[in-house]
């Protein structure tokens, strides 16, 4: 299982949100477009929009390019 990065940056509530994660729990990628850091950078948040770490940025260009090549593997959230 792989591990979300930027989780020293979030806030308590977030933290707690995490320690009750289920597994096989569905998270959603979001595109940070005001990380001033990283300006493909991909937030994972919950169902209930707590944001509980960033996509590791070795995979963000894959990411980014199978959502270009077939964009239906990548949903938005309802």
């Amino acid at each position: 299982m792989g591990k979300a990065h930027g989780l020293r940056y979030l806030p308590k509530s977030a933290i707690e949100k995490i320690d009750k994660l289920q597994n096989q729990e569905l998270l959603y990628l979001n595109h940070d477009f005001q990380n001033p850091y990283h300006s493909r950078a991909l937030l994972l948040r919950t169902n209930d929009n707590y944001i509980v770490g960033y996509c590791p940025q070795y995979i963000v260009d894959d990411v980014f390019k199978l959502n270009h090549k077939n964009p239906k593997t990548c949903q938005s959230a309802s």
